[in-house]
């Protein structure tokens, strides 16, 4: 990205559906070692401007490693937030 190699595509974005897919991509690995995700995503969060692949395999990636360096029956909690400056 820093070299300018990747082109990002920022569009607006639902981040409750992206984060809600991406919590399905590692549900069952997580159900496969007990570890619980625990989503709060509240339905009044405006869209966010993002490249939504690339959004993705951040958060995919982020879920994944939590379930992967928790301990069985640990749990994964996501909390979406707006937070206002």
């Amino acid at each position: 990205i820093e070299s300018g190699a990747v082109r990002l595509e920022p569009q607006p974005l639902d981040l409750r559906e992206l984060v809600a897919g991406c919590a399905d991509l590692v549900s069952a690995p997580a159900a496969a070692r007990g570890v619980n995700l625990e989503l709060e995503l509240p339905a009044e969060l405006p869209a966010v401007a993002a490249d939504p692949t690339r959004l993705k395999q951040v958060i995919t990636n982020l879920l994944s490693n939590a379930v992967k360096y928790n301990r069985d029956g640990g749990s994964v909690d996501v909390t979406l937030a707006q937070h206002l400056h």
